[in-house]
């Protein structure tokens, strides 16, 4: 039987004052003070659920071969929930985020009424989360991929055209990869730059089949240093350990941030969508961010499925980075 951790509800701000001073009248002692509530909790007494954990299964083990899971208690809490509303037969709840739950995830989506190629894409948001869980569990770890923004040109700038677009947490993420090869005397960092965004629909790449139709997703450059394998390298090291699922193709280095919600389905790559879904133009998945901690690169699609045991890379989440930053 798995352990259910739950919190007390937290006093707000106001009742905390409100104890002291009644403390300080009373001659007693004032109670110790009791921590606000961080912004990524909703601080209630439900068991927990946290985001980016189940973002993260919901990423990888639906092409696993085995029964290893990425955040089993999580999960399952998810699929009893979605057990619950009837989106989920109970055979499927077992703590392990296969296709038949991403099916059951994107089917929820539509309900509440999301259905663009980047938020009705199987994939957890913390909002979607939230809404599911109700009296059921309480959401936490939760973060925001922030607005589109249209970044501005280089020189001077992150994009090659100052057309691309992406969200706050990709543009911080890339920034950051840059400061490291800066920092670390690598590269001058500022020739690496951006030369596909997303958030384009069939207007831009369409070789890559339309991983750039969502969030997360960039192409950067490396034609300026082409040749030089040192280079190469050091830009795909800064991607990764800033939380890029990063690799390098002919002409550029592919990257996907990993844990970002909206992400086109093609990134996350199901093998089976709901037919709707494959109606409005989705093709097959290509599992990006599986392909690439298993294998060399995100490029395949599901079919050479591995068991966990195989070696992989260690996955990062942007979150982690800030995390281990202190």
């Amino acid at each position: 039987m798995s352990v259910v951790h739950t919190r007390r509800r937290l006093l707000g701000r106001g009742a905390i004052a409100v104890a002291a001073l009644a403390g300080a009248l009373a001659g007693g002692p004032a109670p110790a003070a009791v921590a606000a509530c961080p912004p990524d909790d909703q601080c209630t007494s439900l068991p927990n659920v946290n985001a980016g954990r189940v973002l993260l299964a919901a990423t990888l083990d639906p092409y696993r071969t085995d029964s290893v899971t990425t955040a089993h208690d999580h999960v399952l809490r998810v699929e009893k929930a979605l057990v619950a509303e009837g989106y989920l037969a109970s055979t499927w709840s077992d703590g392990y985020w296969g296709t038949t739950t991403t099916a059951a995830w994107a089917t929820f989506e539509k309900a509440l009424g999301q259905n663009g190629v980047h938020t009705r894409n199987g994939i957890p948001s913390p909002w979607e989360l939230r809404q599911l869980g109700g009296n059921r569990f309480d959401t936490v770890g939760s973060y925001d991929v922030g607005k589109r923004i249209t970044l501005s040109k280089a020189p001077g700038g992150l994009s090659n055209d100052g057309t691309d677009v992406v969200n706050e947490r990709t543009r911080d993420m890339f920034v950051e990869a840059r400061a490291l090869l800066t920092r670390r005397g690598q590269d001058n960092a500022a020739k690496m730059i951006i030369t596909q965004g997303g958030y384009c629909g069939a207007s831009c790449a369409g070789s890559s089949y339309g991983t750039h139709d969502g969030g997360g997703i960039i192409d950067v450059r490396i034609t300026d240093y082409a040749g030089n394998r040192t280079v190469i390298d050091n830009r795909l090291q800064a991607l990764r350990d800033v939380g890029f699922a990063a690799w390098e193709r002919s002409d550029h280095i592919h990257a996907v941030a990993v844990n970002d919600y909206q992400m086109a389905w093609t990134v996350h790559g199901d093998t089976t969508p709901p037919a709707d879904v494959l109606d409005q133009g989705y093709p097959r998945g290509y599992c990006q961010v599986y392909e690439w901690t298993f294998k060399k690169d995100g490029l395949g699609n599901c079919d050479d499925r591995v068991p966990s045991s195989s070696p992989q890379r260690t996955v990062v989440t942007w979150e982690d980075y800030q995390a281990a930053q202190g």
